[in-house]
């Protein structure tokens, strides 16, 4: 699977390409939108996948304090 870096790079690309087509909105709003999916998948790739709703994730504590 790609890194974070990959996917960053994904994104900006994406963020430019939409930069350059601004003369055609539904152009750029499918760029723009990937854009968002590829800083999605960045953000994923470096904290691992999201569990599934209704599973508690790995990374919650459970409320009592134990220190």
């Amino acid at each position: 699977m790609p890194g974070p870096a990959y996917y960053r790079r994904q994104a900006e690309l994406m963020a430019r390409l939409a930069l350059a087509n601004i003369s055609d909105p539904e152009l750029m709003d499918r760029y723009s939108l990937r854009a968002l999916e590829y800083l999605a998948k960045a953000d994923e790739a470096r904290l691992g996948p999201m569990p599934p709703p209704g599973f508690p994730s790995h990374q919650r504590r459970s409320g009592v304090d134990h220190d």
